[in-house]
């Protein structure tokens, strides 16, 4: 009896039991793959680690290594280290066909395979053992961006030494894998190692600490003469690969929104079967049946839907996960041993909340009692007004007044679609929203940089002065001022430097990345509180390293800058996402050395005609061709550089984006075919009136339009506090505690993505309500 119940109620409402039969497909295939997705990424973050021999703490120097090898032998907290010795170069100093492969400002590691410690693999997850001469690997991403393919050359060039090597394939690297660390690993033969390591003095090392107090091992080499260019934890490392977390999260966000979803048109479709078969209900009552049998023939139809749709789901769910995890495998090993039980262990899952949740919402069957089918279903009696708007009062005509009366007289009903509708608008709005912000030059205080006009590198603009004790900043600074000024573009250039500089308060001493700009004043910088400081003995830095101190603003602490210990007192705090925001910032008087300096930004540029923007184009473009390098940035270029997300949120978002478009437009269509059903009598009433096809289907898609413009003006209203509510505790854990700035491009948020998706919801629906031709007006004869 079930079975034929089944089939004559699939047969009956073709349409709506396919795009319920559609959103269970989705829902099972975005859980299955988003949940799997997200146990490998996120948990399987210490999988890989383990697997790839990670330790407990990680330090990159240079200079006298001597002393901080002193320092971790003697040390109380430090278990044991390994140490890797490394070639550090401009990445903008390898080449392919010809050019510059990746014309950046980042540096790159060339590490040979015979002193690894750490544990590389390959595509296949394999271990690299060894690397053939005049070969190297390095990995997918710095692959895929300069079109390099297995068996192309690249040529490396470090001063007067060239080397020209073939790619053999790509390389997992659990250390500097993470494309938002910008530091690639090439992975070399001993003896090319060594041949261009004699040809040059760029050499530093990687230290792999074992330790059971993170913080006191710190304190411990704060006094090391070694040039400490990174340091930092486990958990650290583990915020590089944040960008996969979060896509990984995107994504099952999205899953539990479709399966709300999902949830919320089922609740529709049960309400409005049992409303339309309210005789069948009644007859069944009044023939013995109790509630119990009654509720189990409505849900045996949805437990069929289910199965299908969960044996569906699950398989397209394999090459769906697949497709989303490409780009995190290219560059992880991933435990994928479960992804097929978690997969049925999710479909089974969306099955039993569906069976769950159908069996809650036909409780209203025991509502129903025998003599609603001689009613109609109907009691009879209403104690309050349909409407809040009455036609006799209104000055509208009676093609506008009918859809704006039905959706305020059915408030649940068009609440629920605005509702979910709006869910999906604000989701598609964050994103967007979120990957202007990461191209924008509102958060460029964030990397500890100055607006300014231009930002720029070459492959000359050394890594670190350590390289070269002539080095000097004034120097490279009045060199490029007077090229700007010889080619009519005068303007001010500077840097921010960075120095590893030991900070010590009260028993805590620990190492500081701080940094410094020589050419400007501290009160052009943002602070969260505090006053800049104002002299060379005053210092700022962020909440994360104060905590680590147990200081605050007004409280002194001592400082080592150029072999001197002096007190320095904090002026204020403020927020930075460089070194996961564990820095600091020293007064331009502050006196530092340049032989002290680990790194170095990229030169800013202020002109001196402050150029529009067309012009200001030109001037990059000049100065593209005068230093022979594309390292040349505008401001929101720069961020994009130094952030390296907005790509992959951008690809996050367009899939969202394609996603919400199909469930706008099944809701529609369901929701309006649900509606025709409903209403036949009321539409063959207004035929029977003299209405025609053009006014009903008018009617109809009004509805929708209202709607669409409540769910617009919502989502623009929420999306905002919104973003803040998911994406500041992200930015957070990357350093920019307390929120960012956000950019809004009001062409893009409100004048694409609002129209566009209520665009959608009117088409669907009116393509939808072109069913009413079918209606006649003698189908008034069923009006009981």
């Amino acid at each position: 009896m079930f079975l034929r119940i089944l089939k004559n109620d699939l047969k009956r409402k073709k349409t709506m039991n396919c795009i319920i039969l559609l959103f269970v497909i989705m829902s099972s295939m975005f859980a299955a793959s988003s949940v799997n997705n997200a146990i490998s990424v996120i948990g399987g973050l210490d999988y890989y680690f383990d697997k790839a021999g990670m330790a407990d703490y990680f330090i990159v120097a240079s200079g006298d290594t001597e002393s901080l090898d002193k320092i971790l032998d003697e040390s109380e907290h430090c278990k044991g280290y390994n140490k890797e010795d490394q070639l550090k170069i401009m990445t903008s100093d390898i080449y392919y066909e010809g050019e510059k492969a990746w014309d950046t400002t980042t540096i790159s590691f060339l590490t040979p395979i015979d002193n690894r410690y750490l544990k590389f693999f390959d595509k296949d997850n394999n271990e690299i053992t060894e690397v053939e001469k005049g070969k190297v690997y390095f990995p997918a991403a710095s692959a895929q961006s300069a079109g390099i393919e297995i068996g192309d050359e690249i040529e490396i060039r470090i001063e007067n030494k060239t080397m020209k090597l073939e790619y053999a394939g790509l390389l997992k690297d659990a250390l500097f894998g993470s494309p938002i660390i910008a530091n690639p690993r090439f992975l070399m033969n001993n003896e090319d190692y060594r041949e261009l390591a004699d040809a040059c003095d760029l050499e530093c090392s990687v230290y792999y600490v074992n330790t059971d107090d993170t913080d006191a091992l710190s304190g411990d080499m704060a006094n090391s003469a070694s040039l400490i260019w990174f340091s930092g934890d486990r958990d650290t490392i583990k915020l590089s690969y944040m960008v996969s977390m979060m896509v990984a999260a995107m994504m099952l966000a999205v899953s539990i929104c479709l399966i709300l979803v999902a949830f919320t048109m089922l609740r529709f479709t049960i309400g409005f079967t049992i409303n339309e078969e309210f005789r069948e209900i009644g007859v069944m009552k009044a023939l013995g049946l109790k509630n119990t049998s009654i509720r189990s023939l409505y849900t045996v139809k949805y437990l069929g839907i289910s199965l299908t749709g969960a044996v569906i789901g699950y398989f397209c769910s394999i090459p769906f996960g697949k497709m989303l995890l490409m780009s995190v495998s290219d560059m992880m090993v991933l435990d994928n041993d479960n992804d097929g039980f978690i997969g049925i262990l999710c479909a089974a899952a969306v099955v039993l909340l569906i069976m769950g949740f159908c069996w809650g919402c036909t409780g209203k069957i025991k509502k129903l009692s025998p003599i609603d089918a001689v009613r109609s279903g109907q009691t009879g009696e209403r104690f309050r007004k349909k409407s809040v708007i009455s036609l006799s009062k209104s000055k509208m005509s009676a093609g506008s007044f009918l859809p704006l009366n039905d959706v305020l007289s059915a408030p649940k009903t068009y609440g629920m679609v605005t509702l979910i509708l709006s869910l999906c608008m604000i989701l598609v709005m964050m994103l967007a929203t979120t990957t202007n912000t990461l191209r924008s030059g509102r958060i460029i205080d964030l990397f500890g940089c100055l607006p300014t006009d231009l930002y720029f590198s070459e492959s000359d603009n050394r890594p670190s002065a350590a390289q070269d004790d002539t080095f000097s900043i004034d120097t490279e600074i009045e060199r490029y001022e007077k090229l700007l000024a010889d080619n009519d573009m005068p303007g001010k250039v500077s840097i921010e430097a960075n120095y590893n500089i030991p900070v010590e308060s009260d028993d805590t001493l620990i190492k500081v990345m701080m940094l410094q700009n020589k050419m400007s004043s501290c009160d052009e910088y943002k602070y969260t509180e505090g006053t800049p400081p104002q002299n060379a003995h005053e210092v700022a830095f962020t909440d994360q390293i104060c905590k680590q101190l147990s200081a605050d603003i007004g409280d002194k602490v001592k400082l080592t800058l150029g072999g001197k210990t002096e007190d320095y007192v904090i002026t204020a705090k403020f927020v930075s996402m460089n070194q996961v925001g564990k820095v600091g910032r020293l007064h331009p008087d502050a006196p530092t050395s340049d032989s002290d300096m680990a790194h170095t930004m990229a030169y800013q540029v202020n002109f001196d005609d402050a150029p529009d923007k067309d012009t200001l184009l030109k001037y990059q473009q000049k100065l593209k061709d005068l230093l022979d390098s594309n390292a040349v940035f505008t401001i929101g270029e720069y961020v994009d550089d130094c952030a390296k997300t907005a790509d992959t949120l951008s690809i996050v978002k367009n899939l969202v984006l394609a996603i919400c478009a199909v469930i706008i437009i099944l809701i529609s269509v369901l929701l309006e075919r649900s509606f025709i059903s409903k209403e036949k009598s009321e539409i063959a009433l207004m035929k029977a009136m003299g209405f025609k096809n053009r006014s009903v289907t008018a009617h109809h898609s009004a509805r929708f339009m209202i709607c669409g413009i409540a769910v617009a003006l919502l989502a623009c209203a929420l999306f905002m506090p919104m973003t803040k509510l998911i994406m500041d505790p992200i930015f957070g854990m990357m350093g920019a505690v307390g929120g960012v700035d956000y950019t809004i491009d009001p062409p893009e948020i409100f004048g694409i993505y609002p129209p566009l998706l209520t665009l959608l919801t009117i088409i669907g629906a009116s393509i939808t309500s072109l069913y009413t031709k079918t209606v006649k007006a003698s189908d008034t004869a069923d009006i009981e």
